[in-house]
């Protein structure tokens, strides 16, 4: 196992959140920052979720997860030391081709 003591923090994303900016990001690192939080994820759908950031002092519990729970489980697990970015475009996610149509006939 590498040794990942050098990194301050890690953002844990997907792949299907089409809405996601560079400033939503920016904003839950700056939430990080200022609260020294060591999760801040991001708040949709009357939840929390990805994006989120993790502290390195997280990394243990990270590693430790097993590959389908993801990080989802350790948020609800921890959850009083989140803080959440509020992201209502997060509830939109493309899982299906019909998923992707239907988004791009939106947009």
């Amino acid at each position: 196992m590498k040794n990942y003591s050098n990194y301050d923090a890690t953002v844990v994303m997907v792949c299907d959140q089409p809405l996601v900016t560079s400033s939503h990001l920016e904003k839950i690192i700056a939430v990080h920052k200022d609260t020294k939080s060591p999760i801040v994820t991001s708040f949709y759908s009357g939840r929390n979720g990805v994006p989120a950031l993790f502290h390195r002092s997280m990394y243990d519990k990270l590693l430790a997860i097993k590959d389908q729970q993801g990080a989802k489980n350790m948020i609800e697990q921890n959850s009083t030391l989140v803080k959440s970015v509020d992201f209502p475009e997060g509830a939109i996610d493309l899982d299906t081709p019909e998923d992707y149509e239907n988004f791009r006939l939106k947009v």
